[in-house]
């Protein structure tokens, strides 16, 4: 048999082949390289959502902080810069397991590629004085007033004014004649905070047209309410202290009218001491109350409150009175006159005030430290007023308004889908 050897043209077919294998390999090279420039482009898009969303978040988040009566747009919100664009779309809902919680939803979508993330947050404490020095109709500064800030639970004497002090009416607030707001103005009315008159300033934000957490939302604030074991304790008649030292025991006590004088000092010992003045409560000339638990005082509805010519009231300390925490010594007063209750010459005190029906009136050389509610507010004449911010995170039991202040806004955690929860 003729075996034939010649391999002529065989060249060919191997260089289809390998020609044919060169073409898929750079084929599916270039696919990959092009999904993989697909897959890129969609985690940056996935990475800019995500950003935008966590972006409109935080921005509700603020918002709310600010104020917290704010909804979000019923529109989707633009976001643009240089290298991208993009739009976020922000949810408020409350918490499925706690209605307390607010969950802040916000979508983001870059190239119709979206993200969300939830932020939770709660309002820690607030009570009804976490919104500020409160005067429903009308709140009035004038002849020299500071309003300052300061925190009781680090700075309890007051001794480093802050400028994040807080005053707000339902209707108006007035400055003139060189008063000073060194904090942030707000009133429900549009139109509530006419141009400070006469060299007085305003060094925060004035936000008119704000709404009020309750129950500051509106002109009629919540009653006093006297409680029941103080209108059934035995009547004791009227109480003056003229000089020396009267010691008052922790408990319950009624009288018809209390006046304490004369560089006297009455002291009031044990954790709880609760007082239901019928009509007038006097604290003058040189007299001294020294605090030493928590002081409750009910006013009642044709009471009168005057705190004057150097009164001081607070805790003694080697024989000076020195200023309480404010939330140790509440004064409740259901009068509905227009001084219901009066602090004038040169007197000191630190406390929580709530005079719903009634005016306030604060004058002359006066320090006062604290929070005040109240349906006229006036200050006047050199008075020095120190709102105290850590009521923004404290609770009281008996509240009048029901503890529903505003509170410190905080994060509990905030998610992405797919994701472990941030921050717990």
């Amino acid at each position: 048999m003729k075996i034939y050897t010649n391999k002529k043209g065989i060249l060919l077919p191997v260089v289809m082949i390998f020609l044919v294998i060169s073409l898929l390999l750079g084929m599916g090279i270039l696919t990959l390289g092009n999904l993989e420039s697909i897959a890129a482009v969609k985690r940056m898009n996935r990475q800019q959502a995500f950003y935008i969303a966590e972006a409109g978040a935080y921005r509700a988040y603020a918002h709310l902080k600010d104020n917290p009566g704010w909804e979000p747009e019923e529109e989707p919100v633009n976001v643009e810069n240089e290298t991208f664009s993009g739009i976020f779309y922000v949810l408020l809902e409350e918490d499925e397991e706690d209605e307390e919680l607010l969950n802040i939803i916000s979508t983001g979508t870059v190239n119709k590629t979206s993200e969300t993330v939830t932020i939770v947050v709660y309002s820690s404490g607030g009570n009804t004085w976490s919104q500020g020095l409160f005067g429903a109709e009308k709140v009035t500064l004038k002849n020299n007033v500071k309003i300052y800030s300061y925190d009781s639970t680090t700075d309890p004497y007051g001794d480093a004014p802050g400028q994040d002090a807080k005053v707000g009416s339902v209707e108006l607030i007035t400055l003139e004649n060189n008063a000073t707001l060194y904090g942030d103005a707000y009133t429900a009315d549009e139109n509530g905070i006419p141009p400070p008159k006469n060299n007085s300033d305003i060094t925060g934000t004035e936000n008119e047209g704000y709404e009020f957490d309750e129950p500051l939302n509106d002109n009629s604030l919540p009653p006093v309410v006297i409680p029941p074991e103080l209108l059934t304790a035995s009547p004791g008649g009227k109480l003056e202290v003229t000089g020396g030292t009267r010691i008052i025991q922790g408990g319950d006590y009624r009288y018809e009218e209390v006046k304490t004088s004369g560089n006297s000092v009455t002291r009031f010992t044990g954790s709880l001491t609760r007082i239901y003045i019928e009509k007038k409560l006097e604290v003058e000339n040189n007299s001294k109350w020294d605090i030493q638990g928590t002081l409750i005082i009910y006013l009642g509805e044709e009471s009168e409150l005057f705190v004057k010519n150097n009164a001081k009231i607070g805790v003694m300390e080697d024989g000076n009175i020195l200023p309480n925490l404010p939330v140790d010594f509440r004064i409740y007063s259901a009068s509905t006159k227009d001084n219901a209750v009066t602090m004038e010459n040169n007197s000191d005190m630190a406390a929580l005030l709530y005079v719903p029906d009634g005016g306030i009136l604060i004058k002359n050389n006066r320090s006062f430290l604290g929070g005040i509610v109240t349906e006229n507010l006036s200050f006047d004449n050199n008075v020095k007023i120190l709102y105290d911010v850590s009521l923004e995170n404290t609770q009281i039991d008996d509240d009048p308004g029901g503890g529903n202040g505003t509170g410190n806004l905080g994060i509990i955690r905030w998610t992405k889908p797919g994701w472990s929860n941030r921050l717990q």
